[in-house]
């Protein structure tokens, strides 16, 4: 085109509408939505439907325990690994895509929040969720496991569970039948070691019959400290892959240094 100088100009792009396309696009806008929600449990690896997810939280002494940080030297040491789940557990209750949950809090017993064990609906619900956690007493005794687990088995309706913890049991409902352990010290590494793999067995044990049973629920674990030595690592990528959820491991520090997510 050219103006009245003569001079030739650039006309401005015309758009169309597609009306057609702009039409299937909205129908199916609730599926893009939907598919965009899934983001951050896919980036996590979370498995399980996440409609009604029961968080179990190891509340033991040991998470007291400051966590290296090796991307950040300088950070080093200035929380807890009780600090990093707490804060971990107030993002995911805002990030992924929950319908609803259930606290299991865990050292030597087990409290529930809310005590009724009733899933509480994220929306209204998650700030009573993110208080509960953020105003929790300080981590003090043992590692139950097993009845952390069987308490979570137990919540009507759980379709996903989602356990944090930085160490083997050393704590079991059930006692421990292992004759070894009858001619070993109490106090020695040893006893400690071949303790907490009886407690393991039960633990493989009875995720096993709940299985047997139809009880059919991921198992997430998310995994602090060192879990390259011992018998710690293994068995909670055991308990994963047995349950068919996600091991979701958490640097610590080793012998050998500091090591990295």
């Amino acid at each position: 085109d050219r103006d009245v100088t003569g001079v030739q100009t650039c006309a401005l792009p015309i758009y169309y509408l597609d009306l057609a396309g702009m039409s299937e696009s909205l129908n199916n806008l609730d599926e893009t939505i939907k598919r965009h929600a899934l983001l951050p449990k896919e980036l996590l690896g979370v498995r399980g439907e996440l409609k009604r997810v029961v968080f179990v939280v190891d509340c033991s002494g040991s998470m007291r325990n400051v966590a290296p940080i090796a991307v950040d030297p300088s950070r080093d040491k200035l929380d807890s690994w009780w600090a990093g789940v707490t804060n971990t557990i107030q993002l995911w209750l805002g990030t992924l895509p929950m319908e609803s949950a259930v606290i299991v809090y865990f050292s030597d017993d087990v409290t529930v929040f809310p005590a009724t064990r009733e899933f509480v609906t994220l929306g209204a619900g998650r700030t009573q969720l993110s208080r509960s956690v953020a105003t929790h007493g300080e981590p003090n005794g043992g590692t139950n496991t097993l009845l952390a687990l069987q308490t979570a088995y137990s919540i009507k309706g759980a379709d996903t569970i989602i356990l944090f913890t930085d160490g083997d049991p050393n704590r079991t409902p059930n006692e421990i039948l292992v004759d070894s352990l009858r001619s070993k010290d109490v106090n020695s590494s040893e006893y400690a070691k071949e303790y907490s793999v009886a407690c393991w067995k039960q633990i493989f044990d009875y995720v096993e019959s709940q299985k047997a049973h139809g009880h059919d629920i991921p198992i997430n674990v998310v995994a602090l400290g060192n879990y390259f030595d011992g018998v710690y690592g293994p068995s909670l990528v055991r308990l994963a892959t047995l349950t068919k959820g996600s091991f979701l491991g958490r640097g610590g520090a080793s012998s050998g240094g500091t090591l990295k997510e």
